[in-house]
């Protein structure tokens, strides 16, 4: 993480004592130790110096560094006693853990932006200034409870790289901290009409090869849905990286039927026949998300869904080989689905033959349009919707990331639709709707979720 100098080891040690000496009350005040044989030998760059400072580590923690008051033997100990008041069962689980994690001062931390949490603890979006790194970094701060600690539940993710403190009221709280993912799946969707055909290949099979990994694993995905895929380095093909938020560790506690999720990613049996959640209906959601990202459709979930504006049909413009793929994983019967490792080969087989090819995307052309057409009479609709709140809601979804050119035709067909006043083109045997079937809608006693997300939607492995 603090990859900005790459010098020799007492460089980098004065470099990070002159810090450390500058900001005394970020690290508890301490008092510099008159040692000769406190300097590595190792040729590690900045970050791996930062990091080995600050590691969790008894013997290493603040070496070179020593506490004030003689109450504490060293600055570990005295670490989580000025911050925590239950130091000893925090110390006991940090150390407990198969592998170190970093302190990070509560000070470097600023402009928190609290996300939707459940029952694990408050999560925050926030801002991290690290030393002698020029760029801030976006972080994931989970606050744990208390009652995790004494009943020794606490399962850390492997993205959790360190832990830090959280000022509430007059005391702190522990919180865990990650690295942000920078988009959601559902942000970037309304985009693919920037995308090259193998682009949309490539991420097709990272999402295809996360739910297989996840069936290997006898797992199956309570809510998979574009909001719970996580992606970073979006531009960089070659460093792409996507997580599916699983939510497992809360799926046996939540009191939740087996139709809970979102619509229209609930499979069919699910819906209509009460069947329960399995690896099939995750595939049926899957086929959902590869159409998606081959149309540019996005889902709102906070005005009424028309079933002539969302409907899902069969795409012109796209390689008749995808949409096979999606045909098949959208098969009414489960029983007729791939599984995620065949979508996988199939999806492989796809984006090999373009490349194999070296073809200019003869659809290309008809497919951006396509695309762009249909977010057009999408945006009408939803110009067309009340409350105003809901659907300027919803518009913002359908533009995040757009370009200049775009958001500007889209904004004039609102302004225009909005002018006009024009009723929903909706017809009359069709009213709007939501995706819930009717046969559904009455069962109050089976403790139906619409429109869900997973409780505790972050990016840390809890969901």
């Amino acid at each position: 993480m603090f990859d900005i100098f790459y010098s020799s080891t007492p460089k980098q040690q004065t470099l990070v004592n002159e810090y450390i000496q500058r900001n005394l009350n970020e690290f508890l005040n301490p008092i510099r130790e008159c040692r000769n044989d406190i300097t590595s030998n190792d040729d590690s760059d900045m970050s791996t110096y930062w990091s080995n400072m600050l590691q969790l580590n008894k013997s290493t923690f603040m070496n070179g560094w020593k506490p004030t008051t003689n109450q504490y033997k060293t600055l570990y100990d005295q670490l989580f006693h000025n911050y925590f008041d239950y130091p000893t069962e925090i110390e006991e689980t940090i150390r407990s853990l198969n592998r170190p994690l970093q302190w990070f001062p509560p000070q470097w931390f600023e402009h928190g932006k609290m996300l939707p949490s459940g029952r694990m603890g408050q999560v925050y979006i926030i801002s991290c200034r690290i030393p002698h790194q020029r760029q801030r970094n976006r972080m994931i701060l989970r606050e744990i409870n208390l009652c995790m600690l004494q009943q020794k539940k606490l399962a850390i993710p492997k993205e959790v790289i360190g832990i830090t403190a959280i000022r509430f009221k007059h005391h702190y709280k522990l919180a865990l901290v990650s690295p942000a993912m920078e988009h959601s799946l559902e942000q970037l969707i309304p985009q693919v009409d920037q995308w090259t055909f193998q682009k949309t290949c490539r991420i097709s099979i990272l999402i295809a090869s996360c739910v297989r990994d996840l069936h290997q694993s006898n797992g199956v995905h309570p809510n998979l849905q574009p909001k719970n895929i996580l992606v970073s380095n979006i531009y960089d093909e070659h460093e792409l990286k996507l997580k599916i938020v699983d939510g497992q560790d809360d799926w046996s506690s939540v009191p939740l039927s087996s139709r809970y999720g979102r619509w229209p990613y609930i499979s069919p049996e699910v819906s209509y026949e009460f069947a329960t959640l399995n690896q099939a209906s995750n595939i049926y959601a899957l086929g959902i998300i590869l159409w998606q990202l081959a149309s540019g459709v996005i889902f709102p979930n906070t005005i009424a869904v028309c079933p002539t504006v969302y409907r899902i049909n069969t795409l012109k413009h796209v390689d008749p080989a995808y949409q096979n793929i999606i045909t098949r994983c959208l098969s009414k019967n489960p029983n007729n689905r791939p599984s995620a490792e065949t979508v996988c080969e199939l999806l492989t087989g796809v984006l090999m033959t373009k490349v194999v090819a070296k073809k200019r995307d003869a659809f290309h052309t008809l497919r951006v349009n396509a695309i762009r057409d249909r977010q057009i009479v999408i945006s009408k609709y939803l110009a067309q919707c009340k409350p105003f709140h809901a659907s300027k809601k919803a518009l913002q979804d359908l533009m995040e990331g757009a370009s200049l050119s775009k958001r500007m035709m889209i904004q004039v067909t609102i302004s225009l639709e909005r002018h006009w006043q024009e009723d929903p083109p909706i017809p009359k045997k069709q009213p709007i709707r939501r995706f819930i079937p009717a046969e559904i809608k009455y069962h109050a006693n089976e403790n139906i979720y619409y429109d869900a997300s997973l409780p505790d939607l972050i990016q840390m492995g809890y969901a």
